[in-house]
């Protein structure tokens, strides 16, 4: 199971264990843990995405929670259970966040990062490629991070009081 602090409601201050997620990709290649990892849930991509990078990015917890919320509400079909948001959903999501871009810009920058191919159609974008190009980090690192298999040392403390602040 994975240890990290949970949001208000979901992912800081807490430890929060996510039944059931495997601790590694199984791909046979770092482009098929790409397709592993962009094919769970957007709560299980962002754990993931939050897990490996905790020591740069812990503050961006709360903001990566919004980000789940607001991917299940965009995906009509699929919503918390969903992976990807179509283009313009993903369209979407960026203005929700007031980081609008062009439907080019968008494709340019998914290639960018190298986890999309040249002169590959995007039709689904994931959460996981979505984070991978706002936080400019390295996708094949992404999905070769270790994750976190105990708490860490400082966790008990907080979880105490995350428990009584919230009432839990």
């Amino acid at each position: 199971m994975t240890y990290l602090k949970c949001v208000t409601q979901g992912l800081v201050g807490q430890r929060r264990e996510i039944e059931g997620e495997k601790m590694s990709l199984t791909g046979a290649n770092d482009k098929e843990k790409l397709e592993q990892l962009c094919g769970r849930t957007y709560k299980e991509q962002a754990v993931w995405f939050l897990n490996s990078f905790w020591g740069d990015l812990s503050e961006e917890a709360e903001k990566l929670w919004q980000f789940v919320h607001k991917c299940a509400e965009l995906n009509e079909e699929k919503r918390a259970e969903g992976s990807d948001l179509d283009e313009f959903q993903a369209h979407r999501f960026h203005e929700n966040f007031k980081e609008s871009m062009t439907v080019q810009a968008m494709r340019e920058k998914l290639r960018s990062t190298g986890a999309i191919q040249a002169g590959q159609v995007v039709k689904r974008v994931p959460l996981t490629h979505l984070l991978i190009f706002k936080y400019n980090i390295d996708w094949k690192y992404l999905v070769n991070a270790v994750q976190v298999s105990t708490p860490p040392p400082n966790l008990h403390a907080s979880s105490s009081s995350c428990s009584r602040a919230w009432g839990l």
